[in-house]
């Protein structure tokens, strides 16, 4: 389980209303309020379960992937070059997936796991539009499957307490 640390309103602010006093950010305009921290820490635990989730697909898919990329060859010596952007987003994509993997024992906040995952999933694509891109689409199908997982976890996101009260929050149910 992620060790997200909830954010304590009462710190900052004198009125609360509706008595909700711990918050988790997501990202900017998308926040989820919890009366008693209790709840928010359940909440936590579910929501770590829809990050390893995600992070065990990115993983296969990455790993799948990785099999594919001896046809690519350096053209030239320029950063420009598909090569060079592959395996520097190939190492970029294994040290994410190495701190995602180690969060679950430092305290992190929440909006920064999500901006990792977005930076993940967005690597991971990149690179299969490379590969597609020299081997004549080889890497279509586990393109979709990162391409789906992430629209559903970009979905769950955008409406995390709807999710979490319905029991939905998972990636395999959307």
């Amino acid at each position: 389980m992620y060790q997200i640390a909830p954010y304590d309103l009462s710190k900052s602010f004198k009125f609360i209303p509706e008595k909700k006093k711990y918050c988790l950010l997501f990202e900017l305009g998308n926040t989820v309020e919890f009366t008693s921290k209790r709840k928010a820490f359940d909440f936590i635990a579910k929501l770590s379960h829809l990050f390893v989730e995600t992070l065990a697909i990115s993983e296969m898919v990455n790993n799948t992937i990785s099999s594919f990329s001896f046809h690519i060859k350096p053209l030239r010596k320029s950063n420009n070059d598909l090569y060079n952007i592959y395996h520097n987003n190939s190492a970029d994509i294994f040290e994410l997936i190495r701190d995602l993997k180690f969060y679950q024992n430092v305290k992190i906040e929440l909006y920064q796991i999500v901006m990792r995952f977005n930076r993940l999933i967005n690597l991971i694509v990149q690179n299969c539009k490379i590969l597609n891109k020299k081997n004549y689409n080889c890497v279509v199908p586990y393109q979709l499957i990162i391409e789906k997982s992430a629209k559903c976890l970009w979905k769950i996101i955008e409406n995390a307490a709807y999710h979490y009260e319905n029991k939905k929050l998972t990636l395999f149910l959307l």
